[in-house]
C-alpha cells in the first residue's frame, strides 16, 4: 500500500502509518483512499486484533487536509479524510508524535485510546481558514472530553500542549519521546491477550449506549445468553468450575474477580464439587422489580436466585432459601 500511508502487520496489531512527512502528513484524496483500504484489510484479517493509527517523519501526526490539494472527496459516506464516519469493529489506537491539527485531531479522536509523546500539540486550526469540522470531530470531541472543553477548543481553535491534553483526557498517556509507536505496540498485545468476545462486545455496547438514557442503554449489554461459559454463566456440562476461587491451582481458565473463565480442565478442591452434568451459575445482576437494575448477588452463594444475610441486590427484600425474581 503506497499513495501516502503504509500498512503493515507487527504482532497482533496492524499498523498504519501516514507517510507524507513533506506535508506534515495532511491527508489528500489518495491517502484517504488508502486510508479506507487499510481499515477494510485490517477488518478483514482475524489475526489482526488492534489498528495503529501514527504519522511518518516524527514532525507531524497529521496536520488535516491537504489544503494545496484540495481534493478530498467531503461527500463520502464513510469520511472525506479516511473512514471517519465508520467505527472499527476493534480497538483502534492513534500514536501521536508532533503536530496534530485540525483534521488530524479528528483522525486521533476516530481512535479509542491516544499516545502522545511530551512535544505534540493538538489543535483545531481549521477555525482559523473557515473550515468546517467534517471528519465526526465535533460529536467524538464532547464525547471525550466533555462539553465544555470541546466547545473551548472548537471556538477558540487554539493549541493544546500534551500536558493539558493528559489533563482534559484528550489523550490517554504520554510517553518518552519517541516511544509513542512502542507504548502503542505493547498495549495492543495486551488488549489481543484478552478473551475477544466479550471484550468487544463491551467496547460496542459502550460506544453504542453512550449518550442513551440509562433503560435504552442498558439494552445495548450483550445479552448474557450469549456468553455462557465466559461472563458469569458457566456452560451446563461436567468440568464446568462454579467460579474463579474454585478453579484449581494451574487451570488455564481461572478468570479475575470471580468471573469464571469458561471450560476448567482440571479438578475441584475436595469438598468443593459440583454436580455431574448440572451447572453451577455465577450470578449475573437480575432485575428483582420493574424498572430496578440489581447488582450481581453475592457470589459465596451456591445458587443463582437464593438471596442470603448480606446479599448485595439492593431492595430485594428476599430472605435466605428464597428465590429472587427471573433475571430479564
Amino acid at each position: 500500500m503506497s499513495d501516502g500511508l503504509r500498512y503493515e502487520r507487527v504482532g497482533a496489531a496492524a499498523v498504519l502509518t501516514i507517510d507524507r512527512p513533506e506535508r506534515r502528513n495532511a491527508i489528500d484524496a489518495a491517502a484517504a483512499e488508502r486510508f479506507r483500504e487499510g481499515l477494510r484489510d485490517f477488518e478483514a484479517d482475524a489475526e489482526a486484533r488492534v489498528l495503529i493509527l501514527t504519522g511518518a517523519g516524527g514532525v507531524a501526526f497529521c496536520a488535516g487536509a491537504d489544503l494545496k490539494a484540495m481534493d478530498l472527496e467531503v461527500d463520502h459516506p464513510d469520511g472525506p479524510m479516511g473512514p471517519t464516519r465508520l467505527t472499527p469493529t476493534k480497538p483502534a489506537i492513534a500514536a501521536i508524535d508532533g503536530w496534530c491539527l485540525a483534521g488530524g485531531v479528528e483522525l486521533a479522536l476516530w481512535c479509542d485510546l491516544r499516545i502522545a509523546t511530551p512535544t505534540s500539540t493538538f489543535g483545531l486550526f481549521e477555525r482559523r481558514w473557515g473550515v468546517p469540522l467534517v471528519d465526526g470531530g465535533t460529536q467524538r470531541l464532547p464525547r471525550i472530553v466533555g462539553m465544555g472543553r470541546a466547545l473551548d477548543l472548537i471556538l477558540t481553535g487554539r493549541p493544546v500542549e500534551a500536558e493539558e491534553a493528559l489533563r482534559i483526557g484528550l489523550v490517554n498517556e504520554v510517553v518518552a519521546p519517541g516511544e509513542h509507536l512502542n507504548r502503542a505496540l505493547d498495549l495492543a498485545e495486551r488488549i489481543a491477550s484478552f478473551p475477544q468476545e466479550t471484550m468487544l462486545a463491551d467496547r460496542q455496547a459502550a460506544i453504542e449506549g453512550f449518550g442513551l438514557p440509562l433503560v435504552e442503554s442498558l439494552a445495548t449489554s450483550p445479552p448474557r445468553r450469549r456468553y455462557r461459559g465466559t461472563a458469569g454463566v458457566v456452560a451446563a456440562h461436567p468440568g464446568a468450575c462454579a467460579s474463579s476461587d474454585l478453579h484449581p491451582a494451574g487451570c488455564l481458565r481461572r478468570g479475575p474477580q470471580g468471573v469464571a473463565g469458561g471450560t476448567c480442565a482440571g479438578r475441584e478442591p475436595p469438598g468443593r464439587g459440583r454436580r455431574e452434568g448440572a451447572a453451577r451459575l455465577v450470578p449475573d445482576p437480575v432485575r428483582v422489580a420493574p424498572g430496578v437494575a440489581a447488582v450481581s448477588v453475592d457470589r459465596r452463594l451456591p445458587d443463582l436466585g437464593h438471596h442470603a444475610a448480606g446479599c448485595r441486590v439492593r431492595r430485594c427484600g428476599a430472605r435466605a432459601g428464597r428465590a429472587a425474581a427471573p433475571a430479564a
